[in-house]
């Protein structure tokens, strides 16, 4: 019989001492399994601290490019900020350079804070709306070996990084927020699922960045309602973060380094034999006074590179 596997990730951690406290009240009520982290927010540093002080709490990186300023030198991202220096709403403008230079600043300063990334997604999903984003955090993803968020539109991509199976996006700030997140519960797939929410009690820096504000309160209830630990238990579903995902392995007896230097021998070896070939082929028999003209000219440029440019070239 296959598991269902669960990673309840919420979002923005960092954006505020608030929103931090609101997360660890869901991760100790044992819904909350996985958080993403805004490097760039007025709650980064709390929430470093209260990540290092819960180990088993999977912290992966919320690439933002929607909220704030960056972290990269303003004339080094120009396309990403308007006049003001913060980040622009116009998307249209974003260039690839510039979406790399923020993203590798970002990584930089989760890596140097001591903590080790589960996993890369963005914030406002802009990796889902930018094809530019999108593979930026996809390179990300690779070349560090932690799984990115799932989308519908990268299926196709899948086997070149590392993902859940499922991802379910939806809000639970409505009156019946508990009985539809119970209705997910119970539908779950067999897998690894990832089911995303924003829980958070509202402070200046939260309205000073969001407008949603009351819905994260309401998603607090949710969140550490006895009712979704009961269902978790009843149903027998594991609550995991991103670090459970397994690596990608590069397929058995398969050397790709060996090949590629192997091609490069079998090609030397072939281009050599085909110059010797030529040059016995093609050798042409030159008349005398042709002859005596080019050993003319090799016996001038000789006395060049002895003397300098002394001497006239001969046409």
């Amino acid at each position: 019989m296959l598991t269902k596997y669960l990673i309840v990730n919420a979002d923005d951690f960092g954006l505020s001492q608030s929103i931090n406290r609101a997360i660890l009240e869901a991760f100790h009520a044992g819904t909350v399994s996985s958080t993403s982290l805004m490097c760039n927010m007025p709650g980064f540093q709390d929430a470093v601290i209260l990540a290092k002080e819960t180990p088993t709490l999977g912290v992966g990186l919320h690439f933002n490019l929607t909220y704030g300023t960056p972290l990269s030198e303003k004339q080094q991202v120009s396309s990403l900020i308007n006049h003001k220096g913060v980040f622009s709403k116009d998307r249209s403008k974003w260039t690839k350079e510039h979406i790399i230079i923020e993203l590798d600043a970002q990584f930089k300063k989760f890596i140097d804070s001591g903590l080790s990334p589960t996993h890369v997604d963005s914030h406002h999903h802009i990796h889902i709306d930018s094809e530019l984003v999108y593979r930026a955090l996809k390179n990300l993803s690779i070349r560090e070996q932690i799984p990115m968020r799932l989308h519908p539109l990268i299926a196709e991509d899948r086997k070149t990084f590392r993902s859940s199976d499922y991802l379910i996006l939806d809000t639970y700030d409505t009156d019946d927020g508990i009985d539809r997140l119970i209705r997910h519960l119970e539908q779950l797939p067999d897998g690894i699922t990832e089911l995303m929410c924003h829980p958070g009690y509202v402070d200046d820096d939260v309205r000073d960045h969001s407008v949603w504000t009351d819905g994260r309160e309401r998603e607090v209830n949710v969140f550490t309602s006895t009712r979704i630990v009961d269902k978790l238990s009843e149903l027998d579903i594991q609550l995991v973060n991103f670090g459970f995902i397994p690596k990608l392995e590069t397929p058995a007896n398969t050397n790709p380094l060996h090949k590629v230097i192997s091609q490069i021998k079998r090609k030397s070896k072939i281009k050599k034999k085909l110059l010797h070939r030529r040059k016995k082929r093609v050798l042409p028999k030159l008349h005398k006074a042709k002859v005596k003209k080019l050993q003319k000219k090799r016996i001038l440029r000789k006395k060049q590179r002895l003397k300098g440019s002394d001497y006239k070239k001969v046409s």
